[in-house]
């Protein structure tokens, strides 16, 4: 049977699939403009659209986020902005 993949993903299931610390992708948040907004449900309690993380993932990394397994721990490199 197939795994249910979730359409609303929380802080720790970004840093695990995209293979980061938690601080590392709530420095992200705060500093990356193109980061997705969240879903506020709360004052605790917020939530991104996965398909909105993929396209984050990939525009700013270049590259798919993986299918199965979450990614291996990587080193966010902020890409120089363009003129």
């Amino acid at each position: 049977m197939d795994e249910v993949k979730p359409l609303l993903v929380d802080l720790n299931q970004i840093a695990k699939i995209i293979g980061m610390s938690k601080g590392t992708v709530r420095s992200i948040i705060k500093t990356d403009k193109t980061f997705p907004k969240p879903i506020v449900f709360s004052t605790r309690i917020r939530r991104w659209k996965m398909g909105e993380i993929n396209k984050w993932y990939s525009q700013v990394l270049g590259e798919k986020l993986p299918d199965e397994e979450p990614r291996k721990k990587r080193k966010y490199v902020r890409k120089p902005k363009e003129a």
